[in-house]
């Protein structure tokens, strides 16, 4: 009994040093649940996301030289943590596919630019500032800052909202990244709440 014990606690301890070591965020999306009432004839057109100019990094100095997969600095062998590219990437899918999934509007498309988007509510995101920060116990933080618009085909403002994101893991950076996303699409889907 005290052997099974040991072999599982050696197997939790394996699993929870590789999700310390990888602090990775996967790449597909989140489906987060919306707090929207249906809309059947409503088509939403999802434009590009603007990336903020602002990005910050936070280091991992004290895991110098023992990680896989973060990226490291050539010139001192620290590791840093941002909300990168890939990131944006994913967080615009988790927006898209959260509002598919949930069966609120007649159609939600992903488009590319103005002139590939219909007639639809055009869902813009600008961002302000994104990334990484750390925690007093050396956990991260996840900040997200964007202005988030709707417009009809026509240009007009439907409906705005200034949208600001602290979320913090102890444990990962992928944590951090994840929660911090999944509360920046719930905040973005208020939005569309019919008054």
């Amino acid at each position: 009994m005290k052997t099974l014990q040991t072999h599982a606690s050696t197997i939790l301890l394996a699993v929870m040093a590789s999700t310390l070591v990888s602090g990775c965020v996967t790449s597909s999306s989140t489906v987060v649940p919306l707090n929207i009432k249906q809309q059947p004839a409503t088509v939403i057109e999802v434009m590009p996301i603007s990336a903020a100019q602002k990005r910050f990094v936070t280091s991992d100095w004290w895991r110098r030289g023992i990680i896989v997969g973060g990226v490291i600095d050539a010139n001192t062998g620290i590791y840093t943590y941002k909300f990168d590219d890939k990131d944006y990437a994913n967080l615009r899918k988790s927006v898209i596919d959260s509002l598919q999934k949930g069966n609120y509007f007649k159609e939600v498309n992903d488009v590319s630019n103005d002139v590939e988007a219909g007639t639809g509510t055009r869902l813009y995101i600008n961002f302000s500032e994104s990334g990484m920060g750390s925690t007093t116990l050396g956990g991260f933080t996840c900040t997200l800052k964007a202005y988030a618009w709707t417009e009809d085909a026509t240009g007009a403002l439907v409906a705005k909202k200034e949208v600001s994101v602290l979320e913090k893991s102890e444990i990962t950076v992928g944590i951090a990244k994840n929660k911090a996303i999944t509360k920046f699409v719930q905040e973005v889907s208020k939005l569309f709440v019919a008054n």
